[in-house]
């Protein structure tokens, strides 16, 4: 104990001055800057010594799309607390160097404490993240060696800074003091922005600007994220701004068809309005909303106000053929979609996301038919259960089907339709069928009141709607004006994936494409149209694009003509440098002045 503190007396640092606990801060600032800005370099470094990429860019991000911080940001990584333990390390580092007086001794020791303090950092750092590897502490040892000798030159540097100020005539001590510091808070900024701009010059790519025409055929995914998506579109036409497929109420002109995961079929009805609900049970039927129903005897319930259905099969169809009808799907995050030609001179399109299909029914046609393929049996069972489980006006209802599985002997014979006359619905219903392929519900509902009045469809209409994941929304035999007029609403987006296009043009040169390219894009400005010639039209500014898994997001440096030219020149650039940095510290460490004057 008697030798640490004697060891402590020896220590030349007055710790009572304020302006030694301001030096040292800002000292530590500093070299925490560099050995911060040393970790990107050396990252940036290894990577492309041990990439297979032929490109700098593809060395540290292969083909993603690297988003480059912005300045702010960038800042406020590097000093992140949990970014790296570089500042463990130049404490003792800044601690070290201050015991010392002469240029050597303080470049000597800096160099050591430097090797070992980094290297043991670096490693703690990696064995906390469980990313510590031998060829990890291989690369930390190699670029804290090289490292060491620009770290302890930084630091005589620093020091130099203030012994320069401090050796100012006819100015207050004041003065000298807040100059330096200032001196050392630009240091910092240099250091930050040369190596923020570097960086944005090598991996950053730039934006595009893109149009892209679908063909008669396309297919693809469109993305959705509000947050996200930057426009200046008036407040009052809100309702325009996003592109959604199936967006808006759409008349029903030939059968829908919704199948998936459904979860949840529920009632939306106004709080004035009940209506009269049937339901059919139907096995093997294929054409359910066609079947001749009027000779069966239906579960039938007055009154009704709300209901809901859910059932046990994970996938379900949901058929709706209301003429007088219009549907609705709204848009999520991810929204596939298709549209394809038909033999019939129309379309089939399909919209697939994890979100909701509304259906405002009509007062006369309004029907549901709901199908469960049944041919899926645990191991050798010949039996399965389905259960349909029914809210009316908040009162459960259950209905029980056990079906058995279709026999051999049956296998070749047509397949007939069956409609069972259902006794009255207490609390649970019991059912058993055989031979089972689909079983179906269909349901009918009609208004107790009939509108006198005509009312457009909004979103406040009642309706019903269908809710599930991966939900497919299939309408068929579309004509083209109805396509692009009617079933498309044009708005921004976040981000498109699209197969089979026509014609595409990127910053303003247009690029041969055929039916094999794929498009994927993001951006926060993208719009997306339907044109005068029944095309979809996406155009915009794309900080993504890829085609055909090729980036076209080309950085500074690869969007360069003269690459070779730049190279030499910021190669020569360098070398000039470091030549006249080594022979001004070689020329310092010839003097061996004493420099720390903390």
């Amino acid at each position: 104990m008697t030798i640490i503190l004697n060891f402590l007396r020896m220590i030349r640092i007055n710790l009572r001055r304020k302006t030694s606990y301001l030096d040292f801060c800002f000292i530590f600032l500093c070299i925490w800057t560099l050995t911060s800005v040393g970790s990107e370099a050396q990252y940036y470094l290894f990577k492309f010594i041990s990439s297979d990429s032929s490109t700098l860019y593809g060395s540290a991000f292969e083909d993603a799309i690297a988003k480059i911080p912005t300045l702010n940001q960038y800042i406020l990584k590097t000093y992140s607390l949990a970014n790296n333990y570089n500042y463990v390390a130049v404490f003792f580092i800044v601690l070290s160097s201050l015991f010392f007086q002469s240029t050597v001794q303080i470049f000597v020791v800096c160099i050591i404490s430097s090797v070992f303090m980094l290297t043991a950092t670096d490693i703690t750092f990696l064995l906390v993240n469980n990313a510590l590897s031998i060829k990890s502490i291989v690369e930390c040892i190699i670029a804290n060696t090289i490292g060491s000798p620009i770290i302890s030159t930084f630091v005589i540097f620093l020091f130099y800074i203030k012994r320069v100020f401090l050796n100012l005539n006819n100015v207050s001590i004041i003065f000298r003091h807040v100059a330096s510091y200032i001196c050392y808070i630009l240091t910092c900024f240099v250091i930050l922005t040369v190596s923020y701009y570097v960086i944005c010059f090598f991996y950053r790519p730039t934006n595009v600007d893109f149009s892209v025409s679908t063909s008669q055929y396309f297919s693809g995914s469109y993305f959705i994220d509000k947050k996200n998506i930057q426009t200046d579109i008036n407040k009052t036409n809100r309702n325009k701004e996003f592109f959604s497929m199936l967006g808006s109420p759409i008349k029903i002109k030939k059968e829908i068809q919704v199948y998936g995961d459904i979860g949840m079929i529920q009632s939306r009805f106004k709080k004035d309005e009940s209506y009269k609900v049937r339901i059919y049970f139907l096995l093997n039927c294929f054409d359910g909303l066609n079947s001749n129903v009027s000779h069966s005897n239906p579960l039938i319930f007055n009154d009704v106000k709300n209901f809901t259905l859910k059932y046990s099969e994970s996938f379900s169809t949901v058929h709706i053929n209301d003429n007088s009808g219009y549907i609705k799907s709204t848009d999520e995050i991810v929204n596939m979609f298709s549209v394809n030609n038909n033999k019939k001179n129309g379309y089939n399109i399909n919209k697939t996301n994890d979100g909701t299909l509304s259906y405002f029914p009509s007062d006369s046609e309004a029907s549901l038919y709901i199908t469960i393929p049944v041919v899926e049996y645990n191991k050798n069972q010949i039996k399965k259960n389905t259960n349909f489980t029914l809210f009316i006006n908040g009162i459960q209802k259950t209905l029980n089907i056990e079906t058995e599985r279709l026999r051999s002997s049956k296998k070749n014979i047509p397949i007939e339709c069956k409609i069972a006359s259902l006794d009255s619905l207490n609390n649970q219903l019991d059912l058993k069928v055989n031979d089972a392929i689909y079983i179906g519900l269909l349901i009918k509902i009609e208004p107790d009141a009939k509108n006198e009045f005509y009312t457009p469809i909004n979103d406040d209409s009642s309706r019903i709607e269908i809710k599930g994941k991966l939900l497919h929304i299939l309408s068929k035999d579309i004509m083209e004006h109805d396509l692009f007029s009617e079933y498309f609403k044009n708005g921004y987006i976040s981000g498109i994936l699209l197969h089979n296009f026509d014609k595409l043009s990127l910053n303003g040169k247009s690029i041969e494409s055929n039916e094999m390219d794929n498009l994927m894009i993001m951006g926060s400005n993208i719009y997306a149209s339907t044109s005068s010639n029944n095309n979809l039209v996406v155009a915009g500014k794309a900080n993504l694009f890829y085609r055909n898994r090729l980036r076209e997001n080309k950085t500074l440096w690869e969007s360069s003509s003269d690459n070779t030219l730049i190279l030499g020149g910021i190669g020569a650039l360098f070398l000039s440098l470091l030549a006249w940095g080594i022979k001004k510290v070689i020329s310092t460490l010839r003097k061996d002045e004493n420099i720390n004057l903390f």
